[in-house]
């Protein structure tokens, strides 16, 4: 086995951007890491191929739908507020992005569907490394998530407008477990839709954020 480089991270950049050779994927065989990465940026094309495969299904149905205009709007300003995945290794930012674009398309198309129409509205959710949040469905009167970080990590929760997250709907939380809860009188000063940001912030190291967008009850 390979040592890893800057010269293997200049070919994994490369494989990103479309320039791919037998003879690399061959050399990445013989590098742990390179293995890895490639295993990952696989399953992200994969994921990136299916995304947009469901972007143009819905998109198709949004075109049909008499009120375009007002979906049309509606996409636009929920994929300009939507935060780009973020990634800990520079290698998988480029795809990544491309992934969580093609994502944030879908469900914002979706949300809109569902929000006019008669089923429950699908949920948009990001995670980090270790944290990732466990609430798959309509918000009610708690969030919950999954941590394997470090012991002791306190987590910072805040509430925004799910359509202007810029706007914070009052002060964020502070626990020490995975879960955090509001009374009814706070969530009746939120908007249908939010988002809501979970902040990783452990003793030591680097935090994460996982983020929950959807309609409450």
């Amino acid at each position: 086995m390979t040592t890893h480089d800057d010269e293997h991270e200049k070919r994994l950049e490369e494989w990103v951007a479309g320039r791919r050779r037998p003879e690399t994927e061959r050399q990445f065989a013989d590098c742990a890491e390179c293995a890895e990465a490639l295993r990952e940026l696989r399953q992200l094309e994969k994921d990136l191929s299916e995304a947009a495969d469901e972007e143009a299904q819905v998109l198709r149905d949004a075109s049909n739908s008499p009120d375009r205009p007002k979906a049309e709007a509606f996409v636009r300003r929920f994929v300009e507020t939507v935060e780009p995945a973020r990634r800990s290794r520079p290698r998988l930012v480029l795809l990544g992005s491309l992934l969580a674009a093609a994502a944030a398309v879908v469900v914002a198309v979706v949300l809109w569907t569902n929000h006019s129409g008669e089923r429950r509205p699908d949920i948009l959710l990001s995670a980090g490394e270790h944290l990732q949040i466990a609430t798959r469905g309509p918000l009610r009167d708690a969030l919950e998530w999954t941590y394997d970080g470090p012991a002791g990590t306190e987590f910072e929760v805040i509430v925004r407008d799910g359509t202007d997250p810029s706007s914070v709907c009052g002060a964020p939380k502070i626990v020490t477990t995975n879960r955090c809860s509001w009374t009814p009188e706070e969530e009746a000063r939120w908007p249908k839709l939010v988002k809501i940001d979970v902040i990783a912030k452990p003793l030591s190291g680097d935090g994460e954020t996982a983020s929950y967008t959807g309609w409450r009850e």
